[in-house]
């Protein structure tokens, strides 16, 4: 079989342990750098997603606050002394109402919503992880 190789070839058969020890070795120096870096994208996964959810729960507090804000003394108490008629509200209340309605009930269900995910990545990173980790293999596989 070797008289149909060429030079080249057989050199390569020859040196196929040299090249094989290589690719090796910087298979297990990458495999060394993984190891090393998961800590820190660990850490900079939770990081990320707490800034993420407290900014999400925060911004929704803020939006909450604002339509209650709108519907209880812009609409109901009528801080701003709107024209008020006996039957029927002026269209400035009305307006304030409904602007505080939309507002309120999507940030009330966002707060529901976000607020588990919320307390995973500040009070058990470690479950958040596991959990994110799970949620990803199942994505792929």
């Amino acid at each position: 079989m070797s008289d149909k190789l060429s030079p080249m070839q057989q050199e390569m058969i020859n040196r196929a342990d040299a090249i094989f020890a290589s690719v090796g070795d910087v298979v297990s120096k990458a495999v060394e750098f993984g190891k090393e870096q998961i800590p820190d994208i660990a850490m900079q996964y939770v990081l990320f997603h707490r800034v993420y959810s407290t900014s999400i729960i925060v911004g929704s507090c803020f939006l909450l606050l604002l339509g209650l804000w709108l519907i209880i003394n812009v609409a109901v108490r009528n801080t701003f002394k709107f024209p008020e008629n006996m039957y029927i509200w002026d269209g400035s209340r009305a307006a304030a109402m409904s602007c505080g309605i939309i507002i309120s009930v999507p940030s009330i269900i966002t707060i529901f919503l976000q607020f588990k995910g919320f307390l995973l990545v500040w009070f058990a990173p470690k479950i958040f992880l596991i959990q994110s980790l799970v949620g990803l293999a199942k994505g792929v596989l």
